[in-house]
């Protein structure tokens, strides 16, 4: 698999993710915000468009490409132990996984990264679209931290891929304005991030908005000591305390380097 098969794949499981969640929005929303969804799509996707853009020219395809040179040198753990292909995926998937939680732990303890990651949660709505409202700084600086955690393990192209493409999922459907089942959401979230966990991640109560980190597994936040209960019935109010505004595309971009 070269670079640009890569790219097409994970667009295409973006878009095909993106849709799926729009419309879970739809006919099961959790609240009916309809307009005020389309307002935010207004606001969110063109910031996505930038950053894929800028994205693009810092880094096209280079996880693909290192991987390949990772596996022909081999370099890293898994280059060193004979493992089966399907145990080196699903085990590539919870390591990545859990460097994400990591790392959205850390983006929350420490202010600099915090001016950066504001931007996702200034968000007022929450939902689908809230899954690509991200600062270019925030998405460099943990573009470094999956190359290094690629690096370190020497993770094949297939496992990166699977494992973009389950994230891409679970990072769409958590931000998604989506009710589920009260028995559905209670098994589900035993095991992984719901969308009624993550929003409570969100709140605009500050003893909440440092919960439930996860992305994809929902047990490195029982691990964590982070974990926060919550289902599809519980109201809670999104966004960041002081912060009211319906921020454009250049207020986002300059909101990290503004004063506080």
């Amino acid at each position: 698999m070269d670079q640009e098969q890569f790219g097409i794949l994970k667009l295409t499981g973006f878009a095909s993710c993106f849709l799926i969640v729009a419309l879970m929005q739809w006919f099961f929303p959790y609240r009916k915000i309809g307009k005020k969804i389309l307002a935010n799509w207004s606001r969110n996707l063109p910031l996505a468009f930038v950053n894929a853009g800028l994205m693009s020219l810092v880094c096209a395809g280079c996880v693909c490409l290192w991987s390949v040179y990772l596996q022909e040198n081999k370099i890293g753990l898994f280059n060193f132990v004979s493992t089966p292909i399907w145990l080196s995926m699903a085990l590539a998937i919870v390591l990545l996984d859990a460097v994400a939680y990591f790392w959205h732990r850390m983006n929350h303890k420490f202010s600099w990264l915090w001016r950066f990651h504001s931007v996702h949660h200034t968000d007022r709505v929450f939902d689908a679209s809230t899954a690509v409202r991200f600062h270019i700084g925030e998405l460099l600086t943990s573009l470094g931290i999956r190359l290094l955690t690629v690096t370190i393990f020497g993770l094949s192209v297939p496992s990166i891929l699977l494992f973009e493409l389950i994230f891409q999922f679970f990072n769409i459907f958590e931000h998604g304005n989506v009710r589920l089942p009260l028995k559905t959401e209670g098994i589900f979230a035993k095991i992984f991030v719901t969308p009624a966990l993550h929003r409570k991640h969100h709140s605009i109560q500050v003893d909440e908005l440092n919960t439930n980190f996860g992305t994809i597994f929902s047990f490195w936040d029982r691990l964590g000591v982070s974990y926060r209960a919550s289902d599809s019935q519980e109201q809670i109010t999104v966004g960041i305390p002081g912060d009211g505004k319906d921020h454009s595309l250049s207020s986002l971009l300059v909101l990290p380097f503004k004063r506080n």
